[in-house]
């Protein structure tokens, strides 16, 4: 992963508010049935779940030195 220059815009698709309703990033599907979301820069796996009898939430966290780090939930 590249690190970019201070005052240089994040790439394209890493920042979860710029991209357009409804879209958070590609699923990607392999030959060999493994499936991974992409978003920005980032590739995450993607696996089958067990039904769900409580609330689950989806949030991501920012990697940032500079202390307060934000969290935003991103599905609920």
């Amino acid at each position: 992963r590249q690190q970019r220059a201070p005052g240089q815009p994040p790439p394209e698709g890493s920042n979860a508010r710029s991209l357009p309703p409804g879209k958070i990033g590609k699923l990607l599907v392999f030959k060999s049935g493994r499936v991974k979301l992409q978003m920005g820069e980032v590739l995450m796996d993607v696996s089958a779940g067990l039904p769900i009898a409580h609330r689950q939430d989806v949030s991501g966290r920012t990697k940032l030195r500079s202390k307060p780090r934000q969290t935003c939930v991103l599905a609920s």
